[in-house]
C-alpha cells in the first residue's frame, strides 16, 4: 500500500449489525454485539479481539501505512445498543 501511496488503511470496527472490537471492560460488545452480520442476524459472533488489533497495528507500522480505526457512533450503534 505505501509503494502505491495508499499508506492509509480505515479500519470500519463498527457497523449496523455488528461490533467488531473485542473492549474487555464491555464484553457485552463481543457476546452480544458481534454476533450477527448484514445477511444473517444470527451468524456465529466475530471480532478482532485486542491481540489481533495489536498485530494488525504492528504490521502495518513496519510498513509505513497508518490505521485509522472507525468507531461510528451514533451512526451505527445498533450492535452497541443490542449489548
Amino acid at each position: 500500500m505505501a509503494f502505491y501511496k495508499l499508506n492509509k488503511f480505515h479500519w470500519h470496527l463498527t457497523d449496523s449489525p455488528s461490533w467488531r472490537m473485542e473492549v474487555k471492560a464491555y464484553p457485552l460488545l463481543t457476546l452480544k454485539g458481534a454476533v450477527g452480520n448484514h445477511t444473517d442476524p444470527n451468524a456465529v459472533a466475530q471480532y478482532f479481539s485486542q491481540e489481533d488489533i495489536k498485530e494488525v497495528i504492528a504490521y502495518a507500522r513496519q510498513r509505513f501505512i497508518d490505521v485509522i480505526p472507525e468507531i461510528d457512533m451514533p451512526g451505527h450503534a445498533a450492535a452497541a445498543n443490542k449489548a
